[in-house]
């Protein structure tokens, strides 16, 4: 006798509609994961140094604060976040984290003026100690210190918009800007080498006067932006996967357009050697070519003794 199928009423979970996850419940499940390696992470990771984060388009607001939360849930310790030019606004902040609790790990100060925001980046390694004797005192709250350093040292230092205030012409002249801006960058590299964490800056735009922030910066973060419009039209419950194959492909040109060029400069470098050298090194850098790199193999394949030959011939 055929024996009857199971009955819904015995696993209720069959008449569930199978949903896909939402963004806050999978950043809830990454706040439990105890090892952040085993995370499939599609925003990219903050490594030490200082990481330049170019936005063209907008501000990137929702971007910088991306970032900054997802390195928070994959790693422990406060972060400290210097704040020009409001990007640590609340209303989004809010919305896209996953805890609350999450957020009290952020320490924000504000500069509102050039002196001011210089005045909280000198302040940073006070504002680092101040946190640590509360951490580990319980002066902060009642509940008990953390049992690894790692909880109450420091994980990531934010500093967007880090030209705005030095570019207030009425307050400074362009001599005053270039030196609070040099020595506030120069704060900022101490810092990523003292506590050997990541510094997240942006820049209000790239012209000389932020260039040397560019200098300053171990990684850079850029071009996001230009590829948000795949998201949109492949309507992918995961838009920053269609952003990122966007970015794949456009390396994947790239790479392909390197490959032809030098494909094109092997080819003449192998007619000058066949042709005895005559050829002129302006034929080799037509494509834009550094000059340098392109007369170094002219030099080799010249016969040392063909000049003066041919001037006894003539």
């Amino acid at each position: 006798m055929a024996e009857d199928p199971p009955s819904t009423l015995d696993n209720p979970n069959r008449l569930r509609a199978k949903r896909p996850t939402r963004g806050a419940d999978r950043n809830q499940q990454l706040t439990s994961n105890s090892d952040p390696r085993d995370v499939d992470c599609v925003l990219p990771s903050l490594e030490d140094g200082i990481t330049l984060l170019d936005i063209t388009g907008c501000r990137g607001v929702e971007v910088l604060q991306a970032l900054v939360l997802n390195h928070l849930l994959l790693h422990d310790g406060p972060a400290f976040w210097v704040d020009a030019n409001s990007y640590a606004t609340t209303t989004s902040i809010a919305r896209l984290t996953p805890s609350q609790r999450l957020l009290d790990r952020v320490h924000v100060a504000r500069g509102f003026t050039a002196y001011q925001h210089y005045g909280a980046i000198c302040d940073l390694s006070e504002a680092v100690n101040r946190s640590i004797r509360q951490t580990t005192t319980g002066a902060d709250d009642q509940r008990d210190p953390p049992r690894d350093e790692s909880s109450y040292l420091p994980s990531l230092i934010v500093a967007p918009a880090i030209d705005v205030q030095y570019r207030d012409e009425e307050t400074l002249t362009r001599s005053q800007a270039d030196t609070l801006q040099a020595r506030t960058l120069a704060r900022i590299v101490t810092y990523a080498d003292r506590y050997e964490i990541p510094v997240l800056v942006t820049r209000t735009t790239t012209d000389a006067f932020t260039a040397p922030i560019a200098t300053a910066a171990d990684h850079l973060l850029t071009h996001a932006r230009e590829h948000a419009d795949s998201s949109g039209l492949l309507n992918h419950r995961n838009p920053l996967l269609p952003a990122l194959i966007s970015i794949d492909l456009e390396q994947e040109a790239r790479l392909d357009g390197h490959d032809a060029r030098l494909e094109e400069l092997e080819r003449k470098l192998d007619e000058i050697v066949t042709d005895g050298g005559h050829h002129s090194s302006a034929e080799i850098i037509s494509d834009g070519v550094n000059s340098e790199r392109s007369s170094r193999p002219l030099a080799a394949s010249r016969n040392p003794s063909e000049k003066p030959d041919r001037q006894k011939q003539q």
